[in-house]
């Protein structure tokens, strides 16, 4: 939705520039006395200022909007449900939990120990859920709950050697059982 958004308010700008830049053309071939055409603009240049500003409050407006940083920072003010950690090598992960229940809000702490990777977390259809860097010495904290169960695969999208492309591990989500509810 946001991406149409954009793409219209795209449109609508170039024909606005596309309109100007005939205007320009058609009237360049008509003398004008350039005192008077001074003054005339110069006149005109506070309102194009007012609209342009007016323009892009209402362009922000519409597409900061819809961002999620509310409910990101909403989320991040209460305790997961579920910590699992995950530390990525030259060319593998290491996860703490490899099955995980549907339905919990879980907090992947992701790190690196050697070089820079990118933590990124597939659904079976090969959408990407969440992404986040692993870096060596830092811990970065990313939230997701799996709202169905399946495998689920994680894949590093930063390039880190030869071996980069099989840096792929497996999650299993199953069903919420008593198990899994006490390990919680």
């Amino acid at each position: 939705m946001l991406q149409n958004t954009v793409w219209l308010m795209t449109l609508i700008g170039m024909g606005f520039v596309t309109a100007v830049y005939l205007y320009v053309f058609m009237r360049s071939t008509q003398p004008a006395d350039s005192d008077a055409v001074k003054k005339r603009l110069y006149g005109i240049r506070p309102w194009w200022f007012v609209l342009l500003v007016g323009i892009i409050i209402v362009a922000l407006s519409i597409t900061l909007g819809r961002l999620p940083y509310a409910d990101t920072h909403a989320r991040a003010a209460t305790a997961p449900d579920m910590t699992v950690e995950v530390t990525g090598y030259q060319w593998y992960w290491i996860v703490s939990e490899s099955t995980l229940p549907v339905g919990t809000d879980i907090a992947f702490q992701v790190r690196a120990e050697d070089v820079n990777h990118s933590f990124a977390l597939y659904d079976d259809n090969d959408q990407l859920l969440v992404q986040t860097q692993a870096m060596p010495g830092y811990t970065n904290i990313v939230r997701h709950t799996f709202e169905q169960p399946g495998t689920y695969r994680i894949m590093c999208l930063e390039y880190c050697g030869l071996a980069h492309h099989a840096m792929v591990t497996e999650l299993t989500v199953t069903g919420t059982d008593n198990e899994q509810g006490e390990r919680r």
